[in-house]
């Protein structure tokens, strides 16, 4: 990753954060973002307002999966790791805020509904938090068969 790309990308995350951002140290920055909107005179230039596309379990998890492969965490004990990073009060057990902060450490960002939505894709007890266990099978996915034709 260039450095150029690098800087945007650390922009683009601070903004979400609601931090100040500039592009250039030598720009007098206001300390709010502000944003101008232009309406259409035309009504009929107007293009429809299209709801952003849904956010599935499987989708997050692929997404959850390149970040931390790209951070080398995808063998079991990096797996574990990041779920011992992650269980702020160490009760092994991620309910929605860990969860949700703890992804942010990796630089995933997801918004309350979208932590419920992974939650229920992780969590096979119903209890409303994930276990080690579950967060485990979730990130390694199913065994192939030659892997369980190894096992048996």
């Amino acid at each position: 990753m260039s450095a150029a790309t690098k800087h945007k990308t650390q922009m683009l995350a601070g903004e979400y954060n609601g931090e100040k951002v500039r592009e250039s140290q030598n720009k007098k920055v206001d300390p709010k973002n502000f944003w101008t909107i232009f309406l259409s005179e035309d009504a009929a230039g107007a293009a429809p307002v299209q709801p952003p596309a849904r956010y599935d379990g499987a989708t997050m998890m692929n997404d959850i999966k390149e970040t931390l492969k790209r951070r080398g965490s995808m063998a079991i004990r990096g797996i574990g790791r990041v779920f011992r990073i992650l269980d702020d009060n160490r009760n092994r057990q991620l309910d929605t805020n860990e969860l949700m902060w703890g992804l942010k450490d990796f630089d995933i960002h997801l918004s309350e509904e979208q932590v419920a939505i992974l939650i229920s894709h992780f969590d096979r007890d119903n209890s409303g938090t994930v276990n080690f266990d579950e967060f485990l099978r979730a990130l390694r996915g199913e065994l192939s068969a030659s892997r369980v034709s190894y096992i048996r």
